[in-house]
C-alpha cells in the first residue's frame, strides 16, 4: 500500500508538470492574438471576439471574457434543453423557439463573448424527420445548437429514467428498487438513457477538432464522458453537476450505480455546487467502485482521483447569474421601478372605498 501511494503521487507530480507544459504551449500559441480581458477597452465597440452564437456581445469590453483557446478552436457544450427549447404553438401546427434563461447558460453566454462556443443539445420535443433540416439551420443560425433528434418513444424513455429513477434519487428521496414492480420498464428507461448518450458522442464527433474542449452537463448525461473518452481519449473533459448528489447509502440504492458512476469519471473535472455534494461523490466512488481518494490536493483543491491512469480533480464551482440584467442602475429596471412607485403613491392616496353596508 505503502509503495501504491507514493507512485500515486510521483504520479500526480508528473502529471501537474505536464500540465504546466500544456500551458505553456497554449500560452506560446496564444502570443501572436489579442487576449481580451475584463478591463481591455475595444477600439471598434462592436467585435465579438469571435463567439459563436448564443452569447452574443456583451455590452461593453470590460465585461468580456478572456480568451482561452487558440484561434478554430471551441468549446463544445452537451446538455439536454439548452440554450433553447422548442415546444408546439397553441394551434399546434408550428414550432415555438424558447430561449433557455438559466445560470447555466447565462455563464456560457459570458464565455461566448471571447470564445467560440459549439452546443450539442436536444431541443425537449421529438421533431419529426420532415421538419429536421429546417429546425437543423435554424437553431445553429439562431442559437449555436447542433441538435441531436429522438423519437417519441425514446423520449418516453429517457424522461421516463430522470423523472423516476435519476431525479428522486440525486434529490434524496429513497426508493426501493430491489422491490420494483415493473423491472422491465426500468430496464427499458435506462437502456433508452445510455442511447440517448450515446447520439450526443456522434453529434459532437462531427463536430470535434483537435484541441476543442467539451463540457457536459448535468444528471441527463451521466454517462457521456466516458463514451466520449473511449472515443477520443485525449479530449479534454469537464462534468458539471447542477443538481444536488446524494449519500453513498442513498446512490447505492441505484442497480445501474456503477455505471453511472464510471460514466462520469471519464471527466478530467468534476464540479459541484456544494461542498456536501463533492464529499457524497466520494464517498460514493469509494465504498462503490473501491476507488481511493488521492492523499494530495495539488491536482483539485477539494480532492481528486486516480481512475484508469489518468488523476481526475473535484473542485466547487457553484453556478452564478448574469448580474447584468439584474442591475437596479439599467435604464429598463429604473423605469420599472419608477412606475412601480408611481402606481403605489397613486393607491395610497386614493380613498379607501366604503365599507359594506351591514
Amino acid at each position: 500500500l505503502d509503495q501504491e501511494r507514493e507512485l500515486l503521487v510521483q504520479l500526480q507530480e508528473l502529471h501537474a508538470k505536464l500540465a504546466k507544459v500544456r500551458a505553456g504551449d497554449r500560452t506560446a500559441r496564444l502570443s501572436g492574438s489579442q487576449l481580451v480581458g475584463p478591463g481591455a477597452a475595444s477600439t471598434d465597440g462592436g467585435a465579438d471576439g469571435g463567439a459563436s452564437g448564443g452569447g452574443g456581445g456583451a455590452a461593453g469590453q470590460s465585461n468580456r471574457c478572456p480568451r482561452f483557446l487558440s484561434e478554430g478552436q471551441k468549446l463544445i457544450v452537451c446538455c439536454a434543453q439548452k440554450p433553447v427549447r422548442m415546444t408546439r404553438t397553441h394551434q399546434g401546427d408550428a414550432w415555438a423557439y424558447r430561449s433557455s434563461q438559466s445560470g447555466f447558460k447565462s455563464a456560457i453566454d459570458w464565455v461566448g463573448t471571447g470564445n467560440r462556443v459549439q452546443w450539442v443539445s436536444w431541443p425537449g420535443a421529438a421533431v419529426e424527420q420532415a421538419t429536421q433540416d429546417a429546425v437543423r439551420k435554424r437553431v445553429q443560425a439562431e442559437h449555436a445548437t447542433s441538435p441531436v433528434f429522438i423519437s417519441r418513444e425514446l423520449q418516453a424513455q429517457v424522461e421516463g429514467f430522470w423523472a423516476h429513477t435519476l431525479w428522486p434519487n440525486l434529490h434524496c428521496s429513497p426508493a426501493d428498487f430491489e422491490g420494483h414492480p415493473n423491472q422491465e420498464k426500468f430496464q427499458s428507461e435506462y437502456d433508452g438513457y445510455a442511447y440517448f448518450n450515446q447520439l450526443f458522442v456522434e453529434r459532437v464527433m462531427e463536430l470535434y477538432s483537435e484541441g476543442d474542449l467539451v463540457m457536459v452537463y448535468d444528471y441527463e448525461l451521466m454517462l457521456l464522458p466516458a463514451l466520449l473518452r473511449r472515443r477520443l481519449p485525449q479530449v479534454p473533459i469537464g462534468f458539471f453537476f447542477h443538481c444536488p448528489f446524494p449519500s453513498s447509502e442513498l446512490f447505492q440504492e441505484l442497480p445501474v450505480r456503477s455505471e453511472l458512476l464510471h460514466g462520469v469519471l471519464g471527466a478530467d473535472l468534476i464540479a459541484f455546487n456544494h461542498f456536501d455534494y463533492v464529499r457524497h461523490f466520494q464517498n460514493s466512488c469509494t465504498r462503490i467502485l473501491g476507488l481511493e481518494k488521492n492523499p494530495t490536493f495539488e491536482l483539485g483543491r477539494h480532492g481528486s482521483f486516480e481512475y484508469e491512469g489518468r488523476l481526475i480533480a473535484l473542485e466547487i464551482m457553484p453556478a452564478g447569474i448574469d448580474l447584468g440584467k439584474f442591475s437596479l442602475e439599467s435604464d429598463q429596471h429604473a423605469e420599472s421601478i419608477t412606475a412601480a412607485e408611481s402606481h403605489a403613491d397613486a393607491t395610497q392616496a386614493a380613498p379607501s372605498p366604503p365599507p359594506p353596508p351591514p
